[in-house]
């Protein structure tokens, strides 16, 4: 551990590297996993954050920060329909639709 004299010739710790690298965390019975509060402020998760889980060299397990947006997922007939309604003009579709509208794929299924 790195340390310091203060002006008492007492040892202090270096505050350079407070964060700490390892942490051991233990797997409830459900699965899940508690992130200690430091951590998901340094983070900045909040409840709800959503994280994607990967599966690294020698097993090493990788959470990272993910940002996930609704989608809206139609198949030919339902953006036929949209493509219709929007042609009309009859009536403005909100701003949050039109873009959903502008980014939406065939659903396979």
């Amino acid at each position: 551990m790195n340390h310091e004299q203060n002006a008492g010739n007492q040892p202090r710790k270096n505050k350079i590297r407070e964060r700490k690298q390892n942490m051991l965390i233990t797997v409830d019975k459900r699965g899940s996993i508690n992130l200690p509060a430091s951590l998901r402020r340094q983070l900045g998760l909040a409840a709800g954050a959503c994280l994607d889980l990967s599966i690294g060299d020698g097993g090493t397990v990788i959470l990272q920060p993910v940002a996930v947006y609704p989608a809206i997922h139609l198949n030919e007939h339902g953006l036929a329909k949209l493509k219709a309604a929007r042609e009309s003009g009859a009536t403005a579709m909100p701003d949050w639709l039109t873009d959903e509208v502008a980014r939406a794929e065939t659903d396979p299924d």
